[in-house]
């Protein structure tokens, strides 16, 4: 699932794991309480977050929008630690603990065909879980959901706080969770600094365990 929202130009760049589309209503009312932001918001997986960084630009269809750094991003440690070994941002924290689930089934081994985001860091960890839970001998079709849609008929791997915003009552735990960091890039003008702060202390009172 791949979401932008705002304006070009822009003076702000906020990068997010996709999972948190989910607040994306309040995120935007926080940025516009900041008069001089003009900004845009990106909802990616975690590995094209990190194509996107470091090639400098995404495409989307026939689109492909180029961009000289982010301002904020939320994304899994591996991704924050990733930009810390290059020395690319100045201060980032924990904010989040989301936990990962299956929806509509009790059985994981039953299932034959699952939805998931091969691109983020979700689908890694639910596949090590398949074969640990299942073994190696159980066969299923991934299919690569794009849309978050209301009663699939199809189990899903989603994060918690998406099958909450979607209405998914039946879910199975998967005992899995990813720590989900926010972090400020170097060289921040004011407005960056000051939308970060705010991010930061929304998504620690948001999410608070």
């Amino acid at each position: 699932m791949v979401n932008l929202i705002g304006e070009i130009p822009y003076n702000l760049l906020v990068i997010e794991n996709y999972n948190f589309w989910v607040i994306n209503d309040r995120l935007i009312s926080l940025i516009n309480s900041i008069p001089t932001a003009k900004y845009l918001i990106e909802n990616l997986p975690s590995e094209v977050i990190l194509s996107q960084i470091f090639n400098g630009k995404i495409k989307f269809g026939n689109l492909i929008i180029s961009i000289v750094k982010p301002s904020v991003v939320i994304a899994p440690y591996y991704v924050i630690k990733t930009l810390k070994e290059w020395d690319l941002i100045v201060h980032s924290e924990k904010v989040v603990n989301e936990q990962l689930i299956v929806t509509i089934t009790n059985n994981l081994c039953e299932e034959k065909v699952i939805g998931i985001n091969p691109y983020d860091i979700s689908s890694k960890l639910f596949q090590k879980k398949l074969i640990t839970e299942c073994g190696t001998d159980h066969v299923v079709d991934f299919v690569y959901t794009k849309v978050r849609f209301r009663n699939m008929s199809i189990p899903l791997v989603l994060y918690k706080s998406e099958a909450e915003k979607l209405g998914y009552k039946k879910h199975l735990n998967l005992n899995l969770s990813i720590d989900f960091y926010v972090s400020l890039f170097k060289n921040a003008t004011n407005v960056e600094v000051e939308t970060y702060e705010k991010i930061r202390e929304f998504l620690k009172n948001e999410f608070r365990n």
